[in-house]
């Protein structure tokens, strides 16, 4: 092959010249054959570089196809992907239309068969991929849509049945209608039996524990009196029958050591009854209910063995009550009164013990194991759980929402409502306890109290220990009220004889709380007679001034009245320079003698004074007293009488006030104690005059 010269940088290399797919041999007896040849290849050359040129043709438009297809598929706005649940449905085929369209539309665009045919093999691929992932697409949100619609079908009937807790057929019939639907879903979805049973229970389960918080959360007592245990609703008594002469022994078969009897409600264990006892799967449950019975008792305020025998055999039941007690009291080692804590393990156990050997006989509890006793005592105080029997696995009580949770559930929302109640009891304490201290102040005045709760009301805040105590104590007030209220108009003997007559004797039962009580009544003895003699002494005021006759100023209740007399009527308007108030007075005490204590105390403070406004109109004060009744003033000292007396007459003889007041003040304050003597005898006398005391002066 020839070698063509390049140049580069003045550097010399050799290049080959480049084949060009013909070969020409051209020799010359060949020349005619070599061009007929070179003609074939050269016509082969551009058939081959036509047919590369048709495959990227082909793929360009191929390329087009796909952009497309990912597009119509990706497209985060309005992409087939995009469309999630019922938006989908349906979707698949309008977009396998739009690929078929944009694939025509390419194609039309292409000017060559074999090129067309190239691509319509290539879109033939696509498009079933595209297919492919459409129908997938489609397909899962169908399914996801109906999943979807499933579970809010499920959730909106669930929502509604639990809202019929308070009607057991209905919420069943609700339950049967959504099991159908259930049914039906599951035999359209392939679902196995397993699966549509499973799916059943979970709607059951999850429907029953709305209902029951429903329930709880509208009327959580109605809840514990429909499912509750005996225990969680007051408990029960004894059954007494002297014509069961096996009864020990009937506990015992029983699995029931302490005989107790059925009810409408069901204990956890429960297997059924004889008739009159209840029957349990073992006798670590009958141990339990005789456990959890007891504290009961103790939460309604039960504590003593009086309290609990007498709760658990009450003597209307024909029990033997008292021998009860005695037996129980005497077992434990303790006094009939003594209150017990229950939530405590050992006394609890040991009170079940007394019981169940009263009912059964030594012999026959004798024949309960330890482990049994130590379990059913731990479960009734919620330590331990007994385990499940086939015989017994959960309680029923025929409501059908609760019948459907399992064991622990039941309990779990028996403690709630049991812990509401605890709630309630606690702020109705609270609010009995304000009332309570309103009653007890009315009935501490010999008021009423209609406000006043009932005693039964208080028993249920209160438990029967405690408010049996504050129902004692509210009866011994309401008796005090009403001999209050009686003493009130009592004479002042009367009074006393009564006072006298409920003194409470030391061996009264509560003789301290009586005493106590007998001492605030006593002393509202004294402060009413001493009211009464206010108000008698009052109104014997009142006539003396009406009938200007003289009480006896050495009564402190004489004094008292005429103080109160001048609080009242004089004093708001009193002004010691207005004649009015002066007038008013020396009327009230000219009449009765008695001159009002504040007057007084201004008597003695000007008695020093040498200040006409204040002294001048004292004086003519005392003066008019003195003129009208001079015994009145004797309650003021010499010199007081003596100054204000002086001071009277010398200017009611005309002299000026100040000098009046000069000599009247050197006389009383600069004279001899004889002479002060002399000069206060006289003034006492109603016929001294100025003159007698110009004499004296001189």
């Amino acid at each position: 092959m020839p070698i063509v010269p390049t140049y580069k940088d003045r550097q010399v290399r050799s290049t080959a010249i480049p084949n060009n797919g013909l070969t020409v041999r051209s020799t010359p007896n060949d020349f005619g054959a070599g061009i007929g040849e070179a003609v074939g290849q050269y016509g082969q050359v551009l058939a081959e570089a036509k047919q590369r040129a048709n495959v990227a043709l082909a793929q360009d438009a191929s390329l087009q196809l796909r952009q497309k297809a990912n597009e119509l598929m990706n497209n985060p706005r309005n992409g087939l992907l995009a469309m999630q649940g019922k938006n989908a449905i349906g979707k698949g085929y309008e977009f396998e239309q739009a690929f078929d369209n944009a694939a025509g539309e390419i194609a039309g665009t292409l000017q060559d068969d074999a090129i067309k045919s190239m691509f319509a093999q290539q879109a033939k691929e696509m498009r079933l991929q595209f297919s492919s992932q459409a129908n997938k697409h489609e397909m899962g949100q169908i399914k996801a849509y109906e999943q979807d619609q499933f579970q809010a079908t499920l959730s909106v009937n669930a929502e509604s049945a639990a809202s019929l807790y308070g009607d057991n057929n209905a919420y069943i019939s609700a339950n049967k209608q959504v099991f159908q639907q259930i049914e039906e879903f599951g035999f359209s979805h392939g679902w196995s039996d397993e699966q549509i049973l499973a799916k059943k229970q979970e709607f059951k389960t999850a429907t029953a524990k709305r209902a029951i918080e429903n329930q709880i959360g509208s009327d959580y007592m109605s809840f514990m009196q429909q499912n509750g245990e005996p225990s969680d609703n007051g408990g029960v008594s004894r059954y007494a029958d002297n014509a069961l002469s096996d009864q020990g022994s009937r506990g015992i078969r029983n699995n029931n050591p302490g005989n107790i009897r059925k009810s409408k409600d069901v204990w956890v264990g429960q297997i059924g009854d004889d008739g009159k006892f209840v029957q349990y799967t073992t006798p670590a449950h009958g141990i339990r209910a005789v456990g959890k019975n007891l504290l009961s008792y103790a939460r309604q305020g039960y504590v003593t063995p009086e309290q609990i025998i007498t709760r658990w055999a009450p003597p209307e039941d024909n029990n033997k009550t008292e021998k009860y007690i005695n037996f129980v009291s005497g077992y434990l080692g303790v006094s009939r009164d003594t209150v017990l804590d229950l939530t405590d393990l050992d006394t609890i156990t040991r009170l079940s013990m007394a019981i169940m050997t009263q009912e059964n006989g030594k012999d026959e509890v004798a024949k309960l194991l330890s482990d049994d006793l130590s379990s059913g005592m731990q479960a009734a105080l919620g330590l331990v759980s007994l385990p499940d029997s086939l015989q017994a696995s959960k309680r029923l009580t025929g409501s059908a929402a609760f019948d459907a949770l399992d064991a622990s559930d039941q309990a779990k929302y028996l403690k709630q409502a049991s812990q509401m109640d605890k709630e309630r009891q606690k702020q109705q304490q609270e609010q009995l306890g304000t009332v309570l201290a309103d009653s007890f102040a009315a009935w501490e005045r010999g008021l009423d109290a209609p406000n006043a709760p009932s005693e039964k009301v208080i028993i249920s805040a209160f438990g029967y220990d405690k408010g049996t105590a504050m129902i004692v104590d509210m009866r011994e007030a309401k008796r005090y009220a009403g001999l209050i209220s009686a003493a009130k108009d009592m004479t002042p003997q009367a009074q006393y004889s009564l006072r006298t007559s409920i003194m409470p004797h030391e061996s009264e039962a509560n003789y301290a709380s009586k005493m106590q009580r007998w001492e605030r009544f006593s002393k509202f003895v004294d402060d009413n007679i001493k009211a009464q003699d206010k108000v008698f002494s009052a109104n014997r005021f009142q006539l003396s001034i009406q009938n200007n006759f003289p009480l006896d100023p050495n009564d402190k209740n004489n004094q008292d009245a005429a103080d109160d007399y001048f609080a009242n009527n004089i004093e708001p308007s009193f002004n010691i320079r207005d004649e009015n108030s002066l007038n008013a007075v020396a009327k009230i005490s000219s009449r009765t003698g008695i001159i009002p204590s504040q007057i007084k105390s201004k008597l003695v403070t000007g008695s020093t004074s040498k200040n006409p406004e204040l002294v001048i109109p004292m004086a003519k004060m005392y003066g008019q007293i003195f003129d009208n009744n001079p015994s009145a003033i004797n309650g003021l000292s010499t010199d007081a009488m003596a100054y204000y007396g002086k001071i009277y007459d010398l200017t009611r003889s005309g002299m000026d006030s100040e000098k009046a007041i000069d000599i009247a003040y050197n006389l009383t304050y600069e004279q001899n104690d004889r002479t002060k003597a002399i000069i206060a005898e006289q003034m006492r006398d109603k016929k001294y005059s100025v003159t007698d005391h110009a004499k004296l002066i001189h």
